[in-house]
């Protein structure tokens, strides 16, 4: 999990916002999507549309409904830890 915390100003006030994210690990996003019927049209490890790969940035998952792309089955590997389903 991870704890953002901004800080900023708006009409002389100051706020203060915070929220905790949970990543979950590549196998959860792959059997969630395929619990609803969901295939991976395409996995992207940054804005530029660059590959996962172990330092990527982020996880861009571009998931579809039709028989179009590929089987969540076939995704690529688990490449970070996360925390369980």
């Amino acid at each position: 999990m991870v704890t953002h915390v901004d800080e900023y100003l708006l009409d002389g006030k100051r706020w203060v916002t915070s929220e905790t994210l949970r990543f979950p690990s590549w196998q959860c996003i792959t059997d969630g999507l395929q619990a609803e019927n969901f295939h991976f049209a395409d996995t992207l490890g940054d804005w530029e549309g660059s590959p996962v790969t172990d330092l990527s940035p982020e996880w861009i998952v571009l998931a579809a409904t039709s028989g179009k792309g590929r089987p969540a089955a076939l995704s690529i590997e688990d490449r970070r830890p996360g925390p369980g389903c």
